[in-house]
């Protein structure tokens, strides 16, 4: 089957909704949801630096920051940082953070740290998966990083894709419910707060 929009040969098949993207027209659609979480979490606020993690998947967020930096008129400049120092985005993606989620309930533990933002650590590739990272660095050009998991974590990983492959959209659901039930708990803390005052 052709691209789902205009009708030329795909490159990628999206694993969320089993449609079919062109290569200009996955480029539209992965650079959109990815600009998307970073407006819907607000992920740069006010900020007019932001440090990038010189991890995995550096380079893409490099460029879509850049891109959105000069949306914006150079409000804000991105940087390359090793360290989590000031307002900091990471590589973090729904197979990292769906494997992380589950690992912490395995233990019986929230983290609040998993959330597309946390105090100081913004992660704009949030909901993107590990395929359409890969394939989006491969068409821009991008050099990426192979980072080595723990095996623990790979493990849950490779049995999220094998649930993934018989229920499309597994990865989005846990990272989703993951963050209402965070958000939830939130709410109540601070309604029990208020009822104190």
């Amino acid at each position: 089957m052709p691209c789902k929009n205009c009708k030329t040969r795909p490159v990628i098949k999206l694993n969320s909704t089993n449609i079919k993207l062109c290569r200009s027209c996955f480029l539209k659609y992965f650079e959109k949801k990815v600009l998307g979480t970073i407006r819907k979490y607000d992920m740069i606020g006010n900020s007019k630096k932001i440090n990038i993690l010189d991890d995995e998947f550096f380079n893409i967020n490099f460029n879509i920051l850049n891109q959105l930096s000069e949306q914006r008129r150079g409000k804000f400049k991105v940087f390359k940082t090793k360290l989590r120092k000031g307002k900091t985005a990471t590589s973090d993606n729904i197979d990292t953070i769906s494997s992380l989620i589950l690992l912490s309930e395995f233990k019986n533990r929230l983290r609040k740290d998993l959330l597309p933002v946390y105090k100081n650590t913004i992660r704009p590739l949030y909901f993107m998966h590990l395929e359409e990272i890969e394939l989006y660095a491969k068409l821009k050009k991008l050099r990426i990083k192979k980072r080595k998991l723990p095996t623990r974590q790979k493990k849950v990983m490779n049995f999220i894709n094998d649930m993934e492959k018989q229920y499309s959209g597994t990865k989005n659901n846990i990272v989703k419910s993951y963050i209402e039930l965070i958000n939830n708990l939130i709410d109540e803390t601070e309604e029990e707060r208020y009822k104190k005052h």
